[in-house]
């Protein structure tokens, strides 16, 4: 029996072939989103769950006149999960969530400036189960004296804490000494092996921890705003052993200064697969003379292939296909870069009416931000990314479809040749509005279509065969 699915029936795909590259997704309905005041739409820290669930952390107390006081849960379409029940969330004096990280068993940490929630008291940090009621088996004492600004797991369970605390604890016969980071068990008990009782310092005022990363070889890389960690200088920037010792192959020197006002501060730090670092925030680094963001390779030396010349980057993340996704501020503006840090124009800049604060790349390459921003609409927005290739297949491997070259400018041809089990097939092709601009018969081997005729831009090619069906994305140019 034929297996009917279409791309229109994929809840992770929603309407995806109808949308403009770069452009905001229309069918990520939020309504009002985190609310229309200051205070309330201020959306801070975006996570997306294995079953394509958003978490979204923040200073608002409704999401789409839904009471969730400073988290809430999405479903894909942008409706308010309300099987994840909140209650009355996290509160306090401002309160607000900073940092969602999602454990292996699908538990939830969150970190922020709260002292309870659902009434029950949790300074700064707390765990919560999967249905959105508090793990009660995590139990962090009296918590934290400061902000959590970041929460990152080791492989075995322990959780790296950073923030702009100073003390765990704090409650209890004056705390713990731990300046900006400090690591808990998986209970929320201290690890006392991890000894950062005198942590980081700044000469510049405040100093704190924006990100925690965990690398793969268990070492913790650390960005935020300070001077020195253990008297021993690192700006911006350093990289932890896993005793806290600090790991002094890793120095990206005195590259990090001023910019515009501000005294730099990393607030996003991103850690590629090959071991190199790519961190943005409000400063210059002289060494590759950029402003707001840098590439340094893993022992902390300037990569210059990246070159960008930004202000004050807030939101930052990095595709698997290398390119960069930023929002600078004055005026603010969304863009994507090439990984030399050219202009990407085959995607559309965005503006805001204040700063984005975060943004990631779905499961699906659509792109979802979150900030202060008061319109399209408040506090969060979707933008339509590289959705990947959907392979969705029955009894036939389509692991052996060849679909080339891609991006194409007058031929486009489909190698079926290797296919298992073939048998009729047939190939639509459709532009980003939907229209249906041909359709051809495929045979077992390699079928040209001609596309010289068609208009620059996107295309949608589904394959249907008996037991199956391919949907790719076609660049013509």
């Amino acid at each position: 029996m034929k297996r009917n699915i279409t791309l229109l029936c994929l809840l992770a795909f929603p309407f995806w072939a109808f949308a403009q590259l770069g452009t905001i997704d229309p069918n990520f309905a939020i309504g009002t989103g985190a609310g229309i005041t200051f205070t309330q739409k201020r959306v801070e820290t975006i996570v997306q769950q294995p079953d394509g669930k958003l978490l979204l952390g923040g200073w608002f107390s409704e999401f789409n006149g839904t009471e969730s006081r400073r988290i809430v849960r999405l479903n894909l379409d942008g409706s308010v999960d309300t099987s994840f029940n909140v209650g009355v969330g996290f509160n306090g004096t401002s309160p607000y969530v900073n940092a969602i990280t999602l454990q292996p068993d699908g538990k939830i940490l969150v970190g922020g400036n709260f002292s309870d929630y659902k009434g029950v008291t949790r300074h700064r940090i707390a765990r919560l189960n999967p249905d959105g009621s508090l793990d009660t088996s995590f139990n962090p004492l009296t918590g934290f004296d400061s902000d959590v600004n970041s929460i990152a797991l080791q492989s075995d369970g322990k959780i790296v804490v950073g923030g702009i605390f100073s003390k765990f604890d704090w409650l209890n016969q004056g705390g713990i000494n731990r300046q900006a980071i400090a690591r808990l068990n998986s209970d929320g008990s201290l690890d006392t092996s991890f000894d950062s009782a005198t942590g980081f310092t700044s000469t510049a005022g405040q100093n704190r921890i924006h990100t925690v990363i965990v690398q793969p070889n268990g070492k913790i890389l650390c960005g935020g705003l300070f001077t020195a960690y253990k008297s021993v200088s690192r700006i911006l920037l350093a990289r932890l052993n896993e005793d806290a010792s600090l790991d002094t192959t890793f120095d990206a020197g005195n590259n990090f200064s001023l910019i515009a006002g501000f005294y730099g501060e990393a607030w996003e730090t991103v850690l590629l697969p090959n071991g190199q670092i790519i961190t943005a925030g409000n400063f210059r680094h002289t060494g590759a003379n950029n402003k707001a963001i840098v590439k340094l390779n893993s022992d902390g030396s300037v990569d210059t292939s990246l070159a960008l010349d930004l202000s004050n980057v807030t939101a930052m993340t990095v595709q698997s296909d290398g390119k960069i996704l930023a929002s600078a501020g004055g005026p603010y503006t969304f863009r994507r870069y090439l990984e030399n840090g050219a202009v990407d124009t085959s995607f559309p800049e965005t503006s805001f009416n204040d700063w984005a604060r975060h943004c990631i790349v779905q499961n699906d390459g659509n792109i979802v931000i979150g900030g202060w921003f008061s319109y399209n609409p408040s506090g969060l927005m979707r933008v339509v990314g590289d959705t990947p290739n959907l392979n969705l297949s029955d009894e036939t491997s389509l692991n052996t479809v060849k679909i080339y070259p891609n991006p194409t400018s007058d031929m486009l041809y489909i190698d079926l040749a290797e296919t298992p089990n073939f048998s009729q097939a047939t190939l639509t092709l459709v532009d980003v509005q939907g229209r249906k601009v041909s359709e051809h018969i495929l045979s077992n081997s390699v079928t040209p279509i001609n596309t010289d005729h068609l208009p620059k831009g996107l295309y949608i090619a589904t394959i249907n065969m008996e037991n199956a069906q391919l949907t790719k994305k076609i660049v013509i140019q």
